[in-house]
């Protein structure tokens, strides 16, 4: 005999057959009602992107590149 499937239960089983998905990410938010199916699997990284000490984190990285580009430049004008 074969299980019954409820279709009316939210449950996002995409994440069994596609490594992509994250298994307890809500894809079927109504905020991502636009987003194309074959570009859900990229939410939860906009997600986490979105997240302040994210930000701040990617601010700082920024920073601290451009002052070594700057620190290497400045060495390869003097020497």
């Amino acid at each position: 005999m074969s299980d019954i499937i409820d279709l009316k239960k939210k449950f996002n089983h995409r994440w069994k057959n596609d490594p992509r998905f994250m298994k307890d990410f809500d894809y079927e938010k109504p905020e991502y009602t636009d987003v194309p199916a074959g570009l859900k699997w990229a939410l939860p990284i906009h997600e986490c992107l979105e997240k302040p000490e994210v930000k701040e984190r990617s601010k700082r990285l920024e920073a601290d590149s451009k002052r070594s580009i700057r620190k290497n430049k400045l060495k390869l004008v003097e020497g």
